[in-house]
């Protein structure tokens, strides 16, 4: 799934960034992600920006 490729993406590079920082800590979890449930979205709600620069980057890299 897009989003869960994404989440493990920001993931990883918080945990390289940990790694050049020994006095930081951080621990590797576990991310599962689905969907529970699909529908319209009216044009009014918020859709959060990490969401949409998921699907932005996962456009260019399928190019």
């Amino acid at each position: 799934m897009i989003i869960e490729k994404y989440l493990r993406d920001c993931q990883d590079k918080r945990y390289n960034e940990a790694m050049k920082h020994p006095e930081r800590t951080f621990v590797k979890r576990q991310i599962n992600s689905f969907i529970e449930e699909s529908k319209v979205i009216p044009i009014g709600c918020f859709i959060p920006v990490e969401f949409s620069r998921a699907y932005n980057d996962s456009d260019d890299n399928q190019s």
